[in-house]
């Protein structure tokens, strides 16, 4: 995981995180330390965007 901030807009935040697939994302979210994180932080973020990626690379 890697953490980016925004040049231009003040208080704009990134994860970008690698999965092998999405079984490993769905498990991950249902876990109960990421159930706690999000409880967590919902009083101290506006939004929460989640985009899948296809790495161009490859």
């Amino acid at each position: 995981m890697k953490l980016h901030k925004s040049l231009e807009e003040k208080g704009i935040f990134v994860f970008y995180e690698t999965w092998a697939d999405e079984n490993a994302i769905s498990t991950h979210v249902n876990t109960e330390h990421y159930q706690t994180y999000r409880k967590n932080i919902e009083t101290i973020i506006d939004t929460m965007d989640v985009y899948h990626l296809d790495n161009m690379e490859s």
